[in-house]
């Protein structure tokens, strides 16, 4: 169990910085920060990362790495990573966060073979990580290899760039400078008042849809050799993303202000998804989902029974009622974060409501649903799930069962209410006349927990 973190500043110059580490050797955990503040600082070379990174996998006790330069981003050369990954056996969590993976094609195909053949790994999260400028590779073999981690079992792609700088649509009609494609990914806590501003955001969403979105916002009109070539390369098919769906071993799943994923993407992504027995969790945020996102999400919902938690991030609210359709039948998912563009308008929020009426499992629904006029519908029925609509509707309930619920939800009167409509004969304080609404002919019925302790006291 990882109790402490040591802290070194690689600024500090390689040979302090080995010394520190070889001294401390039992540390467990180890955060790398890039602190140019500090006394006697000194440039930070590739040379100077490898040394510290040959250290740290001298550290066997090493459980959890985290290289922090958020802020001041630097270099590492993909071979440091690699060497830690080799030798440092019981490490099971990775975090990279605002690092510029630099290194050649061979480097990164060594990283991914580390990867792949590690025992112990159990948690990956790269946050704003990119390849350095001027790496040949990407970070998609990398995310490939997370996907044959037999012991992984949380992966977290936080705003981190897997394919080329300037990704391309299907058809490969995306020009690296059209900055009508560049919406910020927090779009949706956007609040814009009128109806020209309206109309200009609807007008972007609706570029997004047709040419895939996407772009650098350092482009230059001048660089239109540059632009050209880069338009032209290969799409990114999005199949080390599948891979990560196909996992056996992968619980949690985030995507989160992951832009180079598009509606294809995800529904190359569901084809796995429909069949996945192990991921509990799912996270796919990205500017660029829409009617055909929400579709194949649904279609997931349809046969998966396993993921228990989604977040998902639309262009608009009525691209989100396929899942809500799905909703009404699937009985795993418990909780919902959903998010999109501009204000719900009464026929989403209906949806939502509808799917609520029919869905007794669903605990938690967050996120643009809630946004604008109030929802008290939506919110009595999530209540009325939480109290144990679910458990209640089954065979398997007794009327103590029942009764239980209804003494610990005695403070939400609108809660005992519906429960006693759903099964009225609970009243009855005959138990032989009591009909459960669900146990069979003959079943037992039980007596209630409450009940039970005032008998005991009345003798």
């Amino acid at each position: 169990m990882v109790t402490g973190t040591y802290q070194l500043n690689v600024s500090m110059g390689q040979e302090e910085a080995v010394t520190r580490l070889r001294t401390y050797k039992l540390e467990r955990c180890v955060t790398l920060v890039h602190d140019r503040s500090a006394l006697n600082h000194a440039p930070v070379t590739d040379g100077d990362l490898i040394a510290i990174f040959e250290a740290l996998s001298e550290l066997q006790e090493l459980q959890k790495l985290k290289v922090d330069f958020v802020g001041r981003p630097l270099r590492l050369p993909v071979s440091a990573l690699t060497v830690v990954l080799q030798r440092a056996s019981k490490l099971t969590q990775l975090v990279l966060e605002e690092v510029r993976l630099a290194g050649n094609v061979d480097e990164l195909e060594a990283l991914a073979s580390a990867l792949r053949a590690h025992p112990s790994l159990q948690i990956v999260d790269l946050h704003g990580c990119v390849p350095a400028e001027g790496s040949e590779g990407t970070l998609d073999p990398l995310v490939t290899a997370l996907a044959h981690v037999k012991t992984l079992t949380e992966v977290l792609l936080r705003n981190t760039r897997i394919a080329s700088r300037h990704p391309v649509d299907n058809n490969n009609n995306l020009h690296p400078h059209n900055h009508l494609n560049l919406i910020p990914n927090n779009l949706h806590q956007l609040n814009i008042n009128g109806g020209n501003a309206a109309a200009a955001v609807a007008a972007i969403q609706n570029n997004n849809n047709n040419n895939g979105g996407g772009g650098d916002d350092d482009s230059s009109s001048s660089d239109d050799d540059s632009d050209d070539e880069e338009a032209s390369t290969a799409p990114w098919n999005g199949s080390s993303l599948c891979a990560l769906c196909q996992s056996p071993s992968l619980r949690v799943l985030t995507l989160r202000d992951m832009s180079e994923i598009r509606d294809q993407h995800l529904e190359l992504m569901a084809d796995s998804l429909r069949s996945n027995d192990s991921l509990r969790e799912l996270t796919v945020c990205s500017i660029h989902l829409g009617e055909r996102a929400g579709r194949a999400m649904g279609q997931v919902l349809q046969v998966n029974r396993r993921l228990q938690k989604l977040e998902i991030q639309l262009h608009s609210g009525e691209h989100a009622i396929p899942i809500t359709e799905v909703l009404q039948v699937n009985s795993s998912l418990k909780r919902l974060d959903l998010f999109f563009n501009g204000c719900i308008s009464p026929r989403i929020r209906e949806a939502f409501t509808q799917m609520l009426r029919c869905n007794y499992r669903l605990l938690d629904l967050n996120g643009s649903v809630w946004r604008g006029q109030s929802n008290s519908e939506i919110d009595f029925y999530l209540r009325l799930n939480r109290a144990g609509r679910g458990d209640l509707l089954t065979e398997h309930a007794t009327r103590a069962h029942w009764v239980d619920t209804m003494i610990e939800q005695r403070d939400d009167l609108s809660i005992v209410f519906s429960l006693l409509l759903m099964n009225p004969s609970v009243c009855l304080h005959d138990t032989t006349e009591f009909k459960d609404v669900n146990s069979p002919p003959g079943g037992a019925h039980g007596t209630s927990l409450h009940l039970r302790k005032k008998r005991k006291g009345q003798q």
